[in-house]
């Protein structure tokens, strides 16, 4: 049974308190969600998020035996066979709230979003991002491009399929004003409201994204155009940053570097990154060392 230790320490917690429950978490999460969904007072609007950490590593096995069984023939490793029962374990623990909500009365006005937060880990003997480039943890389309879908019965016709730019800021204005709740506040939001794109399919109301400002790296996408950096540190020392650029809609794989055939938008890009890079609130937390070992009760991958 999984010991909901990480780092060498409890990795539990209910209302900041640590909480020492057996079961898998995954389970215990879906098991929370479907309380709080019975004990709501339905004058009441509920808004529930739920953010399971699975498929997350360290992957550990389900403890259903016959699902175990089920994959026991599944090609490649026997994390594979894990990390899928882990995929089925979370199918089922979304479809229990999902049933809750239904047994409640309130399913058919009930707005639900599901996300990823990053691509598959590579290598890929536990999962597969498709033809994406790279995966987690870098800044390319494997790595930052996820599945996502948004379903309200009734406002959202069933089957649609969108490839319009989201990014998840956007999910707190659209939910504020699906809501009737007001957006005004002192700063600026990162997010736009995006129910045109979600409610009616018409285009998404966001032109950029921002992926990430690093001191080494970074990445915007401004449209279909993409501009990815790395090296950056390096360049200080006079070594040469690595400039990459591409055209999404055509080049969804980021097969085909275009920075030297179109100079005019590798400009456009990099001065667009550097507004935001300015921007950036140095880190405060600092890395750690060169010698430094996670604790092996983190598992394999991360």
């Amino acid at each position: 049974m999984p010991s909901h230790i990480r780092d060498g320490g409890l990795d539990w917690h209910r209302n900041g308190k640590p909480v020492r429950e057996e079961g898998y978490s995954t389970d215990l999460i879906a098991e929370e969600s479907v309380q709080l969904v019975k004990n709501h007072d339905t004058k009441k609007p509920l808004f529930l998020y739920v953010p399971f950490n699975a498929v997350h590593g360290p992957y550990q096995n389900v403890p259903s035996q016959e699902l175990r069984d089920s994959y026991k023939d599944l090609r490649g490793s026997e994390t594979r066979r894990t990390y899928a029962g882990m995929v089925t374990t979370l199918d089922t623990a979304v479809g229990r709230i999902v049933t809750a909500l239904e047994e409640k009365g309130i399913k058919d006005n009930t707005l639900f979003f599901f996300s990823s937060d990053n691509g598959g880990p590579n290598p890929r003997q536990i999962t597969s991002n498709g033809e994406l480039r790279a995966g987690k943890g870098t800044l390319y389309e494997g790595g930052v491009r996820v599945p996502a879908f948004v379903t309200w019965q009734g406002k959202i016709k069933p089957g649609t399929v969108s490839n319009e730019l989201i990014h998840i800021v956007d999910l707190y204005p659209t939910l504020l004003k699906i809501a009737g709740a007001p957006v005004e506040q002192k700063l600026p939001l990162d997010g736009v409201d995006q129910r045109a794109a979600f409610l009616e399919q018409k285009p998404s109301a966001r032109t950029e994204i921002l992926h990430n400002a690093e001191k080494d790296r970074g990445a915007i996408r401004v449209g279909d155009w993409k501009l990815v950096l790395t090296n950056l540190d390096k360049s200080a020392k006079g070594q040469p940053v690595k400039q990459e650029l591409f055209d999404i809609s055509k080049d969804p794989n980021e097969k085909t570097d275009l920075s030297s055939s179109q100079p005019d938008k590798l400009k456009e890009l990099l001065e667009r990154y550097q507004t935001y890079a300015k921007q950036a609130v140095p880190a405060l937390s600092k890395p750690q060392p060169k010698d430094y070992k996670a604790p092996k009760v983190w598992g394999e991958f991360d």
